[in-house]
């Protein structure tokens, strides 16, 4: 499974196609963390600059308690890693 920092616009399906009750949340981490190549015993914390589109969206899937708030968390994130670093 492949997550990637997208666009506005573009609505992930582990926020689209959940109806955001605890134990979809959940079933959507394990999917991520099942299908992921990554080592997760070895994946540092992240936060909201970390461009880390796997480990933000399970940060969203575990803290954030509505799907509204969930896809403006994602949307700001995605506006942050999209917008080019200052010189």
């Amino acid at each position: 499974m492949s997550i990637t920092g997208g666009k506005r616009g573009i609505i992930p399906n582990w926020i689209d196609e959940n109806d955001w009750t605890a134990t979809d949340r959940i079933d959507w981490i394990h999917r991520i963390m099942a299908f992921s190549s990554r080592d997760w015993s070895r994946t540092p914390e992240t936060h909201h600059s970390h461009k880390d589109p796997e480990m933000w969206a399970i940060w969203i899937l575990a803290c954030i308690d509505t799907k509204e708030e969930a896809l403006e968390t994602w949307y700001s994130s995605c506006d942050d890693w999209n917008t080019p670093e200052e010189e």
